[in-house]
């Protein structure tokens, strides 16, 4: 793995004294250097929060990257999922914009490419899902277009294999993108789409297209932590909702908190601060649950106690230590105890 590169940047601001001021008592607060934390800083403003996007933004950068390789290397990521799957469904615009690029770039293969034989039998694969796809569709006006696509295919991969030379990746990505439904979650796809990017001529990047892509890559990246979140979410409302079920008519403490369970079977409880009743919850099972505010002007108490939100607040993970017997209701809590200074 490469040292990063190392260099000096001379900058001049039009607020200096601020931020001087600022990433000096930053500096002094925290024992690191101000150049340290500045570059902390820039980095944060644009660097996606997944670490593996992370990296591949800095591949558009890199000395040997650029926008062709940083592709290869998120197909070729991707495509390492499990059970012939992808590892994300999520990455239709990146193949758009890669077909963009395509038609710019206008690569012209000779045939003897490394990755042409493997790009042939994985474009092959392709094909026998779509014929399989078209036996299974009872709707004709549907059947025909796979008919069609499929007949386009296959002239696209006797191209591949006799007269390279011919070949048209954007037809290839085209392909790939009208049928999206049924191959963007498979492992062949991006296996495909990574030998493609991987064959394509490089060219001069623009700075709009570089700036295209990271944008595109940060935005992809942000749904795959929505939805790791939302997984996340739904373990905690079922872990609440059994917690509920199974202490029928307890009140358990938590210090200056307290859990208030009336009914199991109907999910209602509620959680009292300083004796004061400030959450209720209700659920009709053990995946959905309702959570209600005794004082709905309280806009500080509805942003914390909106269910989507509350497992991502970085104070849970001190509850865990705090409240180990009651892992389940952690959640709720630490939310809660959020608003402890408020209340």
């Amino acid at each position: 793995m490469k040292r990063n590169v190392t260099g000096k940047k001379l900058m001049t601001f039009a607020d200096y004294r601020t931020i001087d001021g600022f990433f000096k008592d930053m500096s002094e607060d925290s024992h690191l250097s101000e150049a340290y934390l500045m570059e902390k800083y820039l980095l944060s403003s644009f660097m996606p929060k997944d670490k593996q996007a992370e990296y591949w933004v800095r591949d558009i950068y890199g000395e040997s990257g650029g926008i062709a390789q940083t592709l290869t290397n998120i197909f070729t990521y991707n495509s390492a999922g499990i059970m012939w799957r992808s590892v994300h469904d999520n990455l239709l615009p990146l193949v758009e914009f890669a077909r963009s690029q395509s038609v710019k770039w206008g690569t012209i293969i000779n045939g003897n490419e490394s990755e042409l034989p493997h790009c042939r039998s994985q474009f092959d694969s392709i094909i026998l899902k779509l014929e399989e796809e078209s036996e299974k569709e009872r709707d004709l006006s549907i059947k025909v277009t796979y008919e069609e696509d499929i007949k386009a295919a296959k002239i696209f991969l006797r191209e591949l294999k006799e007269e390279p030379r011919f070949s048209r990746f954007v037809n290839l990505y085209t392909l790939v993108i009208n049928h999206w439904d049924i191959l963007k979650d498979w492992s062949i796809t991006y296996r495909f789409l990574a030998d493609v990017t991987a064959m394509e001529v490089r060219s001069n990047d623009t700075p709009e297209e570089r700036l295209e892509l990271v944008s595109l890559i940060r935005e992809m990246s942000d749904e795959w932590e929505i939805k790791k979140n939302t997984k996340a979410h739904y373990k905690t409302v079922r872990n609440i909702a059994e917690f509920i079920a199974g202490n029928k008519g307890n009140i358990i403490p938590y210090g200056t908190f307290s859990i208030q369970v009336y009914d199991s079977e109907s999910l209602q409880a509620a959680i009292s601060y300083k004796e004061k009743t400030i959450l209720k919850i209700e659920g009709r099972n053990k995946h959905e649950l309702c959570f209600a505010l005794s004082d709905p002007c309280d806009e500080t108490l509805i942003r914390y106690a909106d269910i989507v939100g509350l497992a991502y607040e970085e104070p849970v993970i001190t509850l865990y230590e705090r409240f180990p017997e009651h892992a389940m209701t952690e959640i709720v809590i630490a939310s809660l105890l959020l608003l402890k200074e408020d209340m």
